[in-house]
């Protein structure tokens, strides 16, 4: 039984500007043959309307501090993360970076990751 090619946009994110795709079971080729294909217009894709334009709407962003906790019993890092929400989203990097080192230095733990979290809804 041969299976019938299939469009995953749901596959598909948007990361830091950059167009991402999720591992799936197919092939990387075949996803970007189907989409080619709607693009074009084939594959019974007449009903599916491409957007033309996007509305951005930025929300609060938030940071996320991620803390060295040791190691279990196998051996593994034990990673325990902290997230402070409602940061500013046009706040800057290093802004941003200077309070997470700050509250960083109120831990008995090391950092391992400091990270800004940009949330934007697309309409």
């Amino acid at each position: 039984m041969k299976k019938t090619p299939q469009l995953y946009f749901r596959t598909l994110y948007v990361k830091q500007n950059t167009l991402k795709l999720i591992k799936t079971k197919i092939r990387f080729a075949h996803v970007i043959c189907d989409i080619v294909r709607c693009l074009k217009g084939g594959n019974n894709m007449e009903k599916q309307r491409l957007a033309s334009n996007v509305v951005e709407a930025k929300n609060p962003s938030s940071l996320r501090v991620k803390f060295d906790c040791g190691l279990n019993d196998n051996g593994k890092t034990i990673v325990k993360s902290k997230t402070y929400s409602n940061l500013k989203h046009d706040a800057a990097a290093l802004d941003v970076y200077n309070v997470a080192d700050a509250l960083a230095s109120l831990q008995q733990h090391d950092v391992l990751e400091i990270a800004k979290i940009d949330n934007t809804t697309l309409a």
